[in-house]
């Protein structure tokens, strides 16, 4: 309910970001033209058909709300072992950021990541650490299901799968060949659904545009504001200004690779699949990096049961929310959004943001300020020759 109530405050703010802003157009557009297989186009294809239900950015706001709101109760579920009070504070440094109401109001794609992420990843734990086969092939197929709303899930995915030899337990009496037999298949139950959906997705691009890596073309495509980032040096550089804001991960961290050292890699995927991504060119967002990488740190922490560690977590998640608030982002969008919340941005002074859904399609959707509530979010159609004349 926080956010859904905060998905309205967004909306009643004029707050409209370009993600949401285009696939709604680019609903629009393929209605007006009865021409659904736009679809191919549109990547990630999740917002599209979430967005082709009811053609609002609205639909996309509150879808996100429900599905990140979805994953704070996955993950409360999880640290249910650790007591209220150590619940309470673990969760907070997880929901009580801009980060997490950012994702959780204004992108979709990022909030269906975000959920697959967590439900793939304590069943990832679940099949690792207490055999429960069945929780590595739902969390084999949530991550591909999770390509569909992102590219993140592809290095995500492929990087736990690779690092799953590791952390993997149960196989002590098995044979040296039977052992070998027993890995080399549950990295494949892990990767095998995230790479086939990459390369149905591909083939679908090569026979309807003849290029396959069309759709990793916009991947590329930083958000306005965000800075750029290309080569090794500046993702890490980047990845660790956020790590900053991230005492709780690289606490669970240093624990792991203390007590637990076989299963560092497996925890350290989600870092490494962000850092990767930077360093080949792709656009890795900010608030999606921070928000995944807590959520690893919290459903490693469901398994750690000790009670002399439960004060220790308390006070880093608090130091979390505190550095969360102290540290400004980096990130244009999730910096405006910080601002709204805070009330000090444009926004929040009655001053309407103008957002361009595509500037070469038929429709664009402008915020306004009018009094009027109703022509407050208004769809103008628009001829495309004429746009690409201005």
């Amino acid at each position: 309910m926080p956010f859904i109530g905060l998905s309205l405050l967004a909306r009643g703010e004029l707050f409209l970001r370009q993600q949401h802003a285009r696939s709604v157009a680019q609903v629009l557009a393929a209605l007006e033209h009865g021409q659904p297989e736009r679809i191919i186009f549109s990547y990630p294809p999740l917002s599209f058909l979430l967005a082709l239900l009811y053609p609002s950015t609205l639909t996309l706001n509150l879808a996100a709300a429900l599905l990140v709101g979805a994953a704070a109760w996955v993950l409360w579920g999880a640290l249910r072992p650790l007591g209220l009070g150590t619940r309470i504070a673990l969760l907070a440094a997880w929901v009580a950021t801009s980060a997490s109401a950012f994702l959780a109001t204004q992108d979709v794609g990022q909030a269906a990541t975000l959920f697959c992420f967590v439900l793939a990843w304590r069943g990832l734990l679940d099949w690792l650490q207490r055999e429960r086969v069945w929780g590595g092939f739902v969390a084999g197929m949530l991550l591909g299901l999770a390509f569909y709303a992102g590219l993140y899930a592809l290095a995500c995915g492929v990087l736990a799968a690779l690092a799953t030899p590791w952390a993997s337990s149960g196989l002590q009496a098995a044979t040296p060949k039977e052992r070998r037999q027993a890995l080399l298949a549950r990295v494949i139950v892990v990767a095998f659904p995230v790479v086939m959906a990459f390369a149905s997705w591909s083939y679908l691009n090569l026979i309807n545009s003849g290029d396959p890596w069309l759709f990793l073309k916009d991947s590329t495509a930083a958000g306005p504001g965000a800075p750029p980032v290309t080569g090794l040096l500046a993702a890490l550089r980047d990845t660790g200004y956020e790590l900053l804001r991230l005492p709780l991960y690289m606490l669970v961290g240093l624990a792991i690779a203390l007590k637990a050292r076989g299963k560092l890699p497996l925890y350290l995927a989600p870092l490494a699949s962000v850092i990767l991504l930077r360093a080949l060119g792709f656009y890795y967002p900010e608030a999606l990096a921070l928000s995944a990488c807590t959520a690893a740190a919290l459903v490693a922490l469901s398994q750690w049961r000790a009670r002399r560690w439960r004060a220790l977590w308390v006070m880093v998640a608090l130091l979390q929310i505190g550095l969360s608030l102290a540290l400004p982002p980096r990130d244009g969008d999730l910096a405006r959004w910080r601002a709204l919340l805070e009330r000090r941005g444009s926004l929040a002074t009655g001053k309407a943001e103008v957002v361009i859904a595509a500037q070469h399609a038929e429709y664009i959707l402008v915020a306004t300020s009018e009094a009027d509530p109703a022509a407050r979010l208004a769809v103008l159609a628009l001829d495309r020759w004429a746009l690409e004349d201005t």
